[in-house]
């Protein structure tokens, strides 16, 4: 889970959107908002919100990969601040996320705050049949990969099992915050997730190899930008900034200290052969 990389969206796209929630916005009680949110969502126009969809796989990660696990196929628009407690943030194009479903559907209408008033930890959840009270203040629990770097706050291991851990280890607020999105999104309690991880790592380790064994040949700086596009980026982040205390990786990374920068959006393709 690393940090999204920004687009904007077209004008009459921004437009769209600001048009759909200034309907929302201008009705008098928070329990109408939530409900012309809810039917708002549920008919859009599908192909008004393709180009979105179009963006937002754009700013994936991985190839068309979810925001959050990296793994599954991202095809669903996820809010991170769910539309039935926040219905201001339904038509926010900051609050969108590309998800998948393994990663949405339990995360769903789940949030959890550190109440303002109260400095406690509360889950926000309204079930079926419950009043539509509005949320009690707060700073969101989970973390937010289009608004701040997951890696501030979360590590991932590079031995078996691959999990995910908080980077601080002493009880503060972004050790809560990191143990929260863990369990939330289930990241290290999916086993094909991560044990892809770990297949993950053993790829970029083979194709780093590959790569300092022809370094000085033609295909450099079309196996580097390979190397930026495979799955789980996650994994080779974590392999950059854990290099120096990995006794496998630490030699590769002196041999190729220029891999210690490559990252996949600032990573251009080199240009095809000529014919």
């Amino acid at each position: 889970m690393i940090r999204i990389a920004q687009r904007r969206l077209a004008p009459e796209l921004e437009g769209l959107l600001r048009g759909h929630q200034a309907k929302v916005d201008a009705l008098a009680t928070y329990a109408e908002r939530v409900e012309a949110a809810r039917l708002a969502w549920k008919k859009k126009l599908p192909e008004r919100f393709r180009p979105i969809r179009a963006v937002l796989t754009e700013m994936c990660a991985g190839e068309n990969r979810c925001m959050y696990c990296e793994d599954s196929v991202a095809d669903e628009i996820e809010h991170v601040r769910p539309k039935t407690l926040y219905p201001e943030q339904t038509f926010v194009w900051e609050n969108y996320l590309y998800a998948c479903g393994p990663c949405n559907g339990p995360k769903s209408n789940r949030f959890g705050v550190i109440a303002s008033q109260r400095r406690a930890i509360i889950e926000i959840e309204r079930k079926r049949g419950e009043p539509i009270k509005q949320p009690e203040p707060g700073r969101m629990l989970l973390i937010d990969p289009r608004r701040e770097d997951p890696l501030r706050f979360l590590r991932l291991e590079l031995v078996e099992p691959f999990h995910f851990h908080a980077v601080s280890s002493r009880v503060c607020l972004a050790r809560v915050r990191a143990v929260y999105t863990i369990h939330v999104l289930g990241l290290n309690a999916r086993d094909g997730l991560v044990k892809r991880r770990s297949s993950a790592y053993g790829n970029y380790v083979a194709r780093l190899k590959e790569y300092i064994s022809e370094r000085n040949t033609t295909r450099r700086g079309r196996m580097a930008f390979e190397i930026c596009c495979l799955d789980h980026p996650t994994v080779w982040r974590e392999m950059q900034r854990q290099h120096q205390g990995v006794e496998e990786l630490r030699p590769l990374f002196e041999q190729a200290p220029e891999a210690l920068a490559w990252r996949r959006e600032a990573t251009v393709p080199p240009p095809a052969p000529a014919l």
